[in-house]
């Protein structure tokens, strides 16, 4: 039996240097300082573990670049998709990404949606990890934990979208993801995304039990702080 030698591609990243010029210049300067930190906590690591490309001729971008350029442009202020196109356009954009050419817009949706709902599990579930370990590090025996819920609003027709169900037909259709936050260092330590029709305590006592189970062994006490729409 033949085995296939199945190859993928991995992150690599080109560092960079800055300086004033009238050549080569860009308007995220800034972000090659949030890259460095970035890499420096093995996000594209982990974007490669958990959604490895197999390399193919046809193969122009892996699902880390698409997935960084999605993270980069967020973090830029870019709200749309589209938009996502022109950023990776961008000279310093492409050096940090180690991208040949700018992404398409097809192609950074149908990446991210090939990954689907199994993709984003194992991304909330690495992160959960991640948050764990981060507040293990930390002198904490005792926190606060504040949860809250948040309407975003948006428009057109985009997946699981909802109207307010305390809201009348004339309002646009909305998320409402459920956040909890470590008070004492202000730090997002679970987040569940959900439909706008969703009421606020909705799937709360599951969502404490997952919170919980991130949290390090050495935090003794948790106090939960929590407005009425969730009892």
């Amino acid at each position: 039996m033949r085995v296939k030698n199945t190859k993928h591609i991995r992150f690599e990243g080109i560092k960079t240097k800055s300086s004033f010029s009238a050549e080569r210049l860009t308007q995220y300067g800034g972000l090659s300082v949030l890259f460095k930190y970035i890499d420096k906590i093995n996000i594209p690591y982990i974007f490669d573990d958990l959604f490895p490309t197999v390399k193919h001729n046809a193969t122009k971008f892996s699902t880390t670049q698409v997935l960084l350029s999605f993270l980069c442009s967020a973090l830029c202020g870019v709200k749309h998709i589209s938009s996502i196109e022109i950023f990776t356009k961008d000279v310093l954009v492409k050096t940090i990404l180690g991208l040949k050419k700018h992404i398409d817009e097809d192609t950074i949706g149908k990446r991210i949606s090939s990954l689907g709902q199994n993709g984003a599990i194992a991304l909330h579930e690495r992160l959960l990890v991640f948050n764990k370990s981060y507040l293990d590090s930390l002198s904490l025996q005792h926190i606060t934990l504040d949860l809250d819920s948040t309407e975003q609003t948006v428009y057109g027709n985009q997946d699981g979208a909802a109207k307010d169900i305390i809201h009348t037909r004339k309002e646009p259709n909305s998320y409402h993801p459920i956040l909890c936050y470590v008070s004492e260092v202000k730090y997002l330590v679970n987040s569940w995304f959900r439909t706008g029709s969703a009421y606020t305590g909705n799937g709360v006592v599951e969502f404490i039990r997952q919170t919980l189970k991130t949290l390090p062994n050495k935090i003794t006490s948790v106090f939960l702080r929590a407005d009425s729409g969730f009892f």
